[in-house]
């Protein structure tokens, strides 16, 4: 579960046990509380595959496991030992590299979390609300079994609404159950346009499996990258690269995207990754966490009754 709190900041409610808790204050505040989504097992392949398309990064998703779904593209956290980027990238890459066993972090989840709207306490305060108009955090940790410390490391990104990567426009909203199809064809024209612009600018050089920046790539495709050999293993092997490698030696860029669009989001890779060292990829629900006040009042006037009752008793034994 992921759970997001913003209070307002002048709030001023003392900090000792005898302060009386500020109720409308807390009333006014706002809790987001994030579930993660169990339905996936229920999904055609054509509701899979919508679900898989609107993970990807100009859906703005919430999700937990599968690749990151990065917002800046210039700056793409580098896997450890990926190489060198190539100076077109403009890569200013951080490595995500355990403190305790110097091993490669894992992406856990990310949350879509903008500065401003009308449910936006902090935007008054912040100094820069343009700059931060998308804003995504990105958590990591360690996965290995052997490790002390379990190391996380959270990654902020944040992005102007004018950008380099995304449209101006909001991605293709909800459909009726009825229109999925038109849902899909749009979602999937959305994304390849996407992708198009990222593959002209020279930015799809995230590795295959796990997502993060590297300058090595398949030989024969000269198309999907690779963070390390390990990893290139288990793409050819275990995510069909094997058999869609050839697909991908195409020098028509509209036909390249097109065919790597449908197959990274299509059923047969979904039930592949569910055999490797990647989380699951799953959406991450936000709903407004709902304060019953009146119980909460209830509450803390019974622990007042229950204080003064348990001082009673201990004078009295004095």
């Amino acid at each position: 579960m992921s759970k997001i709190q913003v209070k307002k900041p002048n709030s001023e409610i003392e900090q000792d046990s005898d302060s009386d808790v500020d109720f409308e204050d807390m009333a006014e505040s706002r809790v987001d509380v994030g579930y993660i989504d169990t339905s996936l097992e229920e999904l055609d392949e054509k509701e899979l595959e919508l679900y898989r398309i609107q993970m990807k990064s100009p859906f703005f998703p919430n999700k937990v496991g599968g690749k990151p779904a990065w917002l800046d593209y210039s700056n793409v956290p580098m896997a450890i030992g990926a190489g060198q980027m190539n100076d077109s990238n403009n890569n200013k890459s951080v490595e995500l590299q355990c403190l305790s066993c110097k091993s490669q972090l894992v992406f856990l989840l990310q949350i879509y979390a903008p500065i401003g709207g009308q449910n936006d306490q902090f935007c008054d305060q912040a100094e820069s609300l343009e700059d931060a108009f998308h804003r995504v955090l990105y958590v990591f940790l360690c996965s290995s079994k052997e490790c002390k410390s379990r190391t996380f490391k959270v990654y902020r990104s944040q992005l102007n609404r004018q950008n380099d990567f995304f449209s101006y426009d909001a991605p293709p909203e909800d459909y009726d159950q009825d229109d999925l199809d038109q849902e899909l064809k749009d979602s999937e024209e959305h994304l390849k346009k996407f992708y198009l612009n990222l593959h002209k600018k020279n930015m799809l050089n995230q590795c295959a499996v796990c997502g993060l920046a590297c300058s090595k790539k398949c030989s024969r495709c000269n198309f999907a990258f690779f963070c390390s050999q390990n990893h290139q293993i288990i793409d050819w092997t275990k995510l069909n690269h094997k058999t869609l490698c050839s697909k991908y030696s195409t020098s028509d860029e509209d036909k390249l995207v097109s065919q790597w669009v449908q197959d990274e989001n299509s059923q047969l890779k979904y039930l592949e990754e569910t055999n490797f060292a990647v989380f699951p990829e799953r959406e991450i629900l936000i709903e407004p966490e709902v304060l019953d006040i009146a119980k909460l009042k209830r509450e803390k006037d019974k622990f007042k009754f229950d204080e003064r009752s348990t001082i009673s008793i201990h004078c009295q034994l004095i």
